[in-house]
């Protein structure tokens, strides 16, 4: 495949990938290639993610987000302010400045009163309230009330459950894990984290 591209990423388990053309415009439009390089989807949005396992992508339309899958048809249609990809079925959503929950057909599963959550990962959100961050279900419920602190300069895992139940927190500036139910399992003591790994091992930083 020759250069011919101002923005590629990478390969989505679909076969495409985002690429963007500059052409006659200052940042040009993103639409989707396949691996020889043709274009799959033309370019026409401004924004657009990657695609998910599920098949489906975040994208612009005037303004707003919406889902395409990989013929670049509108699965849900654009009308979101903000949109994450699928996590275990569940997408973020922002809807008039709140956080809410959709499924892969559109429909709203929770709405909330939170302006800051993160996805749903193994049944609980991170939620930040009053600055403090807390998690909820899948119902909305607090299961764990806020409490810890909030680092934005995390990778985007740090603060969701694993599988294996633990979830990386932060509190008094040092960073431990805790279970669902809001418990040190390993105390707070590091300088930095990563999620723990399906193995068992986390990487962290001491000072």
């Amino acid at each position: 495949m020759k250069p011919q591209f101002d923005y590629a990423a990478h390969f989505s388990s679909n076969g495409l990938a985002e690429a963007r053309i500059k052409g006659n415009t200052e940042y040009g439009k993103i639409g989707y290639i396949n691996n020889k390089g043709k274009w799959v989807i033309k370019p026409q949005f401004t924004y657009a993610s990657s695609f998910g396992a599920d098949g489906l992508a975040v994208a612009d339309q005037n303004g707003k987000l919406g889902f395409i899958d990989g013929k670049g048809g509108w699965v849900i249609k654009p009308q979101f302010d903000q949109a994450n990809k699928f996590v275990n079925r569940i997408a973020k959503v922002m809807i008039n400045g709140k956080v809410a929950y959709i499924n892969e057909k559109g429909k709203v599963l929770l709405k909330t009163a939170y302006t800051e959550a993160g996805d749903f990962h193994q049944g609980l959100a991170w939620i930040l309230s009053n600055g403090k961050v807390g998690y909820i279900d899948t119902k909305g419920k607090l299961v764990i009330k806020p409490r810890f602190e909030p680092d934005y300069g995390m990778d985007t895992s740090a603060g969701d459950f694993q599988s294996n139940g633990l979830a990386p927190a932060l509190l008094n500036g040092k960073w431990g894990f805790i279970n669902k139910k809001g418990v040190w399992v390993i105390k707070p003591q590091f300088a930095w984290v990563r999620s723990i790994s399906p193995a068992g091992f986390a990487v962290v930083g001491v000072q």
